[in-house]
């Protein structure tokens, strides 16, 4: 349930937030990203490097993450990037970025 409710957020945060005028721009890009999600999620089956017991059918919270999370937060993290690209202004972006999502997790 846990996933499939962060599913829907991310989408309603795309749907209020996102830039549809770049979507040919900047899609293909978020859909590569969320082919290598589903290759790390192959791997990661295989060759577990950790054990979640708490589904027992590990497909769904994987493809709620890879189309809703890795979908959305990818499309968002290219479309928000600073159009000045200094080095600090990139450094703060990212730092910014990865503190939001350490909180998260």
């Amino acid at each position: 349930m846990f996933y499939i409710i962060f599913l829907i957020l991310s989408w309603i945060v795309w749907f209020i937030w996102a830039d549809k005028s770049r979507f040919q721009e900047i899609f293909p890009v978020s859909l590569f990203a969320v082919c290598i999600a589903g290759i790390a999620d192959v791997i990661t089956y295989h060759y577990p490097l950790w054990d979640y017991n708490g589904s027992t059918n590990p497909i769904i919270p994987d493809i709620s993450d890879n189309l809703g999370i890795y979908l959305v937060v990818t499309y968002l993290f290219i479309q928000w990037l600073p159009e000045k690209k200094t080095f600090f202004n990139l450094f703060r972006y990212f730092f910014i970025w990865t503190a939001i999502t350490i909180s998260i997790e």
